[in-house]
């Protein structure tokens, strides 16, 4: 009976094992074997280079690997596996093999082949590693078969599985590994294998514990301290966050600590969790404080006292007896209270190199007179010096007094000295903590019982990543770095996850709740209060979160997937949400403690991106002043004239209002015009003013968008609201000459420092009727111009100016203004009844007048548009983005508001995605017919597949549709531009209403796998070697270069030039006189810079040459020779005065290569 039983426990424990050592010895008697085999064959393997086709990993993988996560190469781009050619690298992009079926495995980390990277079939099976380390789960799961598309093929969502670490096997490593399924007659095409690396698990990552820990290692990684447990959040609450911050009150007040982490914390646990938190490696730095070098403590970065100075004598901690340690340790606690005061050294020894050092504890004085004098010194001892060291009254009184409010905000400031540490320190076992700690247990062991847990819960679940903001509707809630959001079943005492047992594997729900649910100070509440703080969606609306709401745990963990909010928080009491989960299965009679969320705020994801702003900056966008759609007729028309922000726009208000109510066009009426200047002019902007003139006598006064502030006429300043408007009219058009003339404007902090020393003139009588200060300032700075006589306002004028300036048009001078771009923070008033009113006012009267008022010429009311541009560049096979990773969003837009179509007709349509020609341009206002649009579709290729494919259909929800896994198949190059635009077209009518097509930007489509193997023509000293024409990436060239260490176009150019036959013995017979012909003459059209070097006895005798030691010619007597000058033999005696090749060396320092000579023989 109980030999079955014991075989019943014991069996899942040694089978896993047995099977391990049966295997490895099977393995090795196998090799053992084939290797005899071949031997007693009387032949060997034939060198790879007999082989024409192997398969090749494209791509390097992503490191770390974890377990249960997608296997991705770096930069988070997908793993590519290729057939390729190995003598010309190239791949076989068509033909037999080229779309034949791949099986990716995994490969001993050990696994090398011969020295020549070749190995048989049958040892490539040998090392395939199949399952995991218990014998019943596959190693590796996902599509781990994939299919080559002319000649490529990509890794999907292939991972190692949970508890598959690479721990188990013999080298800690794995390898992955790609063979044909499919033969291609008698060839044999070799496998692919990876470079070795770790996987590591996923969950055990997540809350591993450091031996050693470092200083900045959060709390937590410390022995009896779990990861968001009782522990850590007492810690956490009290700014306990780091090691350095727990061995700071392990040395200055332990008693604290003890009472932080409570009586749940056992004497043994505080044992463990501080002889942890001691093994940490300090860098060697110390510190003192004291009157130096007579009398004062000497301690380390975490405040452990190291000595004290006595009468400029040093004593070693361990030579003081525990009342003398104790108030030095009272004056190490003084220190960090008068911080900047402390002196460091760069170690122990150098505090007292210069002095004797005493060896007995009796030379230090019994009365401490060292303490008396330092502190006397110092911060003339107070009366709470005579209290208790650790007592939390005598803390607080310590820190207080030198300006912290308590040992919390010391402990903060104290990072000033955190130094990196790299060094390991001995610390005496007798110090105060210890003593402080036996004083514990024994009193523990004397009331005959240990300390118990107060934590009457056990499990809870707890969300381990946190959420990335900001949060929108519509959009998947990710982790912080774009990581899955993960939620755990947790221990709350050890903060372990449950791996294993009873809810392991239980049903998860995610649902949202209220920002004012924070349960008591504990983070405790009842299952009926986490169900009352549930926020359900407002009535009529759809559910608030949807998508994968319900998740089964794994493991313990269990992944959100794509889960969306579809309301935004605005509309709740305190405008935020947070996230929480509950368990759905039972565990016996176990409560399980709810997940809750940090609380965030959800936006909605229209709104924010058509959102106006009140006040605007100068830097928003022009869009974002009222009556200006983004992408609408009047942005697109600001925008060609290369008005861009709100303050190109100001700029023109100011300089030129015709030319502004010129570009925006009859379709904005008088009205709106008023309502986007006045919310333009609502922006505030800084102090700054600027003068143009004859200062401090004659000139113009104003802002950073060249509105008028006054004038200045004999040294006395005038302001704006003084001046008559014909004065007004003569000021501004100085103004203007200002920005023409822009290196002479002076700038000042204020309107008011400008006239500071000069008294005001009130009345505008005072102002010359002739404006002799115009005239003075004119004729001092640009020589008033005949232009001057024309109108302010006409655009000729404004061309003259600007062009007198140096500028080619208006444009450049807006873009040249940014030089005195300032932030803007202080508000300005202005008076009302300055020049944009005058003219706004004139042209309304003018409306008025002609009996009617000026109407839109947009007849069209809606439109498509691409809200988002696509990522740059576009490859073929790869899923169009849009910036910045972004998913491109298409919208249906009133073209006039530039709002998005949310609700009613056409805002949950049908939309199909289109490829359009490079050259599809439209009409001057982007105006097209539908059978335009569809004349310029550009269809697939005869024999080819569809141009686009995917999901090239989409629905709109709420006026915004999504753009799926949307790839182009064909590159560009075929067409007439060269070039595509995707467009959009509406599938569902919505009544006689014409909506506008969207059309994208142009944009360039490479081919995937070109790109990967292009050669560079011409070439830069950077290029790797293989883009030299006749190298292929990983061909038998390639290979040869690189283990010779010959990297760059620029290592090939100097061998080319200092060791030619070096070369060429490197390359080996299998390149040609033909192939190396061309080859050197692709690698010699690199462009080098106009760098020249020196080398002899300058400047008589030496030679001349350049970045990749080409000679160039030679100093004879002080006389320079061209190269083309010498003869063969001068050329050959040359290259011995520089010693080449064989006694010249090179050193690559910020890219400028400097020679030295071994020797002058």
């Amino acid at each position: 009976m109980n030999g079955c039983r014991l075989q019943h426990l014991m069996e899942p424990v040694v089978e896993p094992l047995i099977r391990r050592v049966v295997k490895e010895e099977v393995d090795s008697v196998l090799r053992k074997y084939i290797n005899n085999m071949k031997r007693n064959s009387g032949k060997d393997i034939q060198p790879s280079e007999s082989r024409s086709l192997q398969l090749r990993f494209v791509t390097a993988i992503s490191l770390p690997v974890f377990t249960g996560t997608r296997i991705e190469g770096q930069g988070g781009t997908i793993v590519e596996v290729a057939l390729v050619d190995t003598l010309t690298g190239e791949i076989v992009s068509s033909g037999l093999g080229s779309s034949a079926k791949v099986k990716i495995v995994a490969l001993e980390g050990d696994f090398d082949g011969d020295g020549k990277d070749n190995w048989t079939p049958e040892e490539f099976r040998y090392n395939t590693v199949k399952e995991s380390w218990d014998g019943r789960k596959p190693l590796l799961t996902g599509d781990i078969i994939t299919t080559l598309q002319d000649g490529i093929g990509s890794l999907g969502n292939v991972m190692f599985k949970d508890k598959s670490n690479s721990r188990w096997t013999r080298s800690r490593k794995f390898r992955l590994g790609a063979r044909l399924l499919d033969k291609i007659g008698d060839v044999r095409v070799r496998e692919a294998r990876s470079e070795p690396f770790i996987v590591r698990d996923h969950r055990g990552e997540l809350y591993k514990k450091h031996h050693r820990p470092s200083l900045s290692d959060e709390v937590w990684k410390l022995k009896k301290i779990g990861k968001d447990g009782a522990f850590h959040k007492r810690l956490r609450q009290e700014r306990v966050n780091t090691v350095k911050d727990f061995l700071l009150l392990v040395f200055l007040d332990p008693t604290k600590l003890r009472n932080i982490l409570g009586a749940g914390m056992s004497a043994k646990m505080w044992e463990i969790t501080v002889e942890h938190a001691r093994t940490c490696v300090l860098d060697k730095k110390s510190y003192f404080y004291g009157s130096y070098p007579t009398n004062g403590v000497v301690f380390n970065v975490v405040g452990q006292l190291l000595g004290v100075f006595s009468n400029g004598q040093y004593v070693d901690v361990d030579k003081l007896s525990e009342v003398e340690k104790a108030d030095a340790c009272k004056l190490v606690i003084s220190a960090f209270a008068d911080f900047d005061k402390i002196v460091s050294f760069d170690d122990e020894s150098s505090i007292s190199s210069s002095l004797s050092i005493v060896q007995p504890s009796s030379n230090f004085p019994s009365e401490c007179s060292y303490l008396e004098d330092s502190i006397s010194d110092k911060i003339s001892r107070p009366s709470y010096l005579e209290q208790n060291a650790s007592s939390p009254e005598y803390m607080q009184s310590v820190f207080s007094s030198g300006g912290f409010s308590s040992f919390d905000d010391c402990l903060q400031d104290i990072d000033r000295i955190g130094f990196p540490c790299d060094e390991s320190l001995d610390y005496p076992a007798d110090n105060l903590i210890y003593d402080v700690d036996t004083k514990n247990r024994a009193n523990c062991r004397s009331s005959g019982k240990d300390i118990q847990p107060s934590e009457s819960r056990s499990l809870q679940l707890r969300f381990v990543t946190a959420i990335s903001l900001p949060v929108f509707t519509g959009t998947r809630i990710e982790g912080q770095g774009g990581t899955i959001v993960e939620v755990s079943l947790v221990d709350t005492l050890t903060g372990e996850i449950v791996s294993s047992g009873l809810g392991s594997s239980a049903k998860v729900e995610i649902v949202v709740l209220g920002v004012d649910f924070d349960g008591d100070e504990k983070y405790n509440w009842t299952p009926e209060e986490f169900r009352n703080n549930i926020v359900k969606e407002r009535d009529g609306r759809k559910p608030l979160l949807t998508g994968d709401i319900i998740t089964t745990l794994q493991d313990g963990i269990g992944s959100l997937g794509n889960v969306m909010f579809k309301d935004n928080s605005s509309w709740t009491r305190s405008r935020k949400f947070r996230l929480g989960a509950r368990l759905l299965d039972k565990i016996g009679d176990v409560r399980v403690r709810e997940a809750r969320s940090e609380p965030f705020i959800v936006r909605d994801h229209r709104g924010e991106l058509y959102k106006k702003h009140h006040p605007p900056s100068l830097s928003d966008e022009v869009w974002r002043l009222e009556k200006i759609g983004k992408d609408g007729a009047f942005h697109k028309r600001l925008r060609q004239e290369r008005v861009n922000t709100v303050k190109d726009f100001l700029l023109l208000v100011f300089l030129d209002p015709t030319k502004l109510r010129n570009i925006l066009g009859a379709g904005m009426s008088a009205k709106m015009w008023e309502i986007t200047v006045e919310h333009a002019r609502t922006c505030v902007l800084d102090k700054k003013s600027y003068f143009y003139g004859s200062y401090p006598t004659n000139g113009v006064v104003f802002n950073v968008v060249g509105q008028l502030l006054g004038v200045f006429s004999n040294g006395q300043y005038i302001d704006a609201d003084k001046l008559s408007e014909v004065e007004k009219a003569d000021a501004c058009k100085l103004v203007i000459s200002a920005f023409a003339d822009f290196d002479k404007i002076v700038s000042f902090d204020d309107e008011s420092s400008i006239s500071s020393s000069l008294s005001i003139v009130q009345p505008s009588s005072n102002f010359p009727s002739e404006c002799s200060y115009l005239e003075d300032s004119i004729s001092d700075k640009i020589s008033r111009p005949s232009y001057l006589e024309q109108n302010a306002s006409s655009p000729d004028y404004m061309q003259s100016v600007f062009s007198s300036g140096g500028f080619s048009s208006f444009d450049d001078c807006l873009q040249d203004i940014d030089r005195i771009g300032f932030p803007c923070d202080e508000s300005l008033d202005y008076p009302a009844d300055n020049l944009i009113y005058d003219v706004d006012t004139m042209n309304r009267v003018n409306c008025r007048s002609s009996g009617k008022d000026i109407q839109p010429s947009e007849s069209r009311s809606l439109q498509l548009r691409f809200v988002t541009a696509i990522s740059l560049p576009v490859f073929t096979g790869t899923r169009i983005e849009g910036q910045g990773g972004t998913i491109v969003e298409v919208s249906l837009v009133d073209t006039l508001t530039g709002e998005i179509v949310s609700s009613g007709l056409g805002s949950s349509a049908k939309v199909e995605i289109v490829v359009l020609g490079g050259d599809f341009d439209g009409d001057e206002k982007d105006n097209w017919t539908p059978e335009e649009f569809r004349n310029n579709i550009v269809k697939e290729r005869d024999g080819r597949k569809p141009l686009l494919t995917g999901d090239i259909i989409t629905t709109l929800q709420d006026g915004i549709g999504s753009l799926g896994n949307v790839m182009f198949k064909d590159n560009s190059s075929w067409t007439r531009s060269r070039k595509f635009r995707l467009g959009a077209r509406l599938l569902d009518k919505i009544g006689d209403v014409r909506v506008r097509e969207a059309r994208s930007e142009p944009f360039i489509v490479r081919d995937h796998r070109g790109e990967l193997y292009k050669k560079h023509h011409p070439p830069s000293l950077s290029d790797e070697v293989w883009r030299l024409e006749k190298i292929g990436k990983d061909g038998a060239f390639h290979k040869r270069l690189r283990q010779e260490r010959v990297n760059t176009v620029k290592d090939f150019l100097l061998l080319v030039f200092l060791d030619p036959t070096k070369l060429r013995n490197i390359l080996g017979a299998g390149m040609s006189a033909k192939m190396w012909e061309i080859t050197v003459e692709h690698a010699r059209t690199c462009v080098l810079d106009k760098k020249s070097y020196f080398y002899g006895s300058y400047p008589t005798n030496g030679v001349v040459f350049n970045v990749v030691g080409q000679l160039l010619g030679v100093f004879s007597n002080g006389q320079y020779i061209d190269v083309d000058k010498l003869s063969e033999v001068e050329k050959a005696s040359s290259a011995s005065i520089a010693h080449l090749p064989s006694l010249l060396y090179w050193k690559t320092l910020a890219g400028i290569l400097l020679y030295s000579a071994l020797s002058s023989g």
